[in-house]
């Protein structure tokens, strides 16, 4: 059985986002109060830290607000913007708890197997690029 990395509020985990879509940007901007380009290098600070051995690792609080906040309203696509905010806010830290990944093959490996490395896939860490299929400014046919 897999279980997506995710962040658990009450009963429901919500799902690290694999990328952010343009209108989250504006969301992690209004709640963590710094321009996107910013976050994107204090999220990419925190992923070198995930390299450390877990005991070193400093998590930065405002860069899981933002994962938190992109988790939720992209668990909840319907939800207005104003919604998602009230929401993330109202929540005390120890409402939240991370979820890490699983999968079948996180039991340790019989005698004489090796384990498989996992693939790029299942290692990736969400994105600050649009995901594929995604207009950009600098996709065929759009002006600019």
């Amino acid at each position: 059985m897999t279980q997506e990395a995710g962040f658990k509020i009450g009963e429901r985990v919500y799902p690290v986002p694999s990328g952010f879509r343009w209108v989250d940007t504006v969301l992690v901007e209004r709640l963590t109060g710094l321009k996107f380009t910013e976050y994107g290098d204090r999220y990419d600070a925190m992923q070198a830290e995930m390299e450390l051995p877990e005991a070193d690792r400093q998590m930065d609080p405002i860069v899981v607000l933002g994962l938190i906040a992109a988790s939720v309203w992209q668990a909840n696509p319907t939800w207005t913007r104003e919604r998602v905010e009230k929401f993330v806010g109202a929540l005390e830290i120890d409402q939240v708890e991370e979820v890490k990944e699983e999968t079948a093959d996180d039991d340790p490996p019989a005698a004489g197997e090796e384990k498989a490395s996992p693939t790029s896939s299942e290692t990736a860490s969400p994105s600050l690029e649009p995901e594929s299929g995604e207009t950009t400014p600098d996709s065929p046919g759009l002006p600019g």
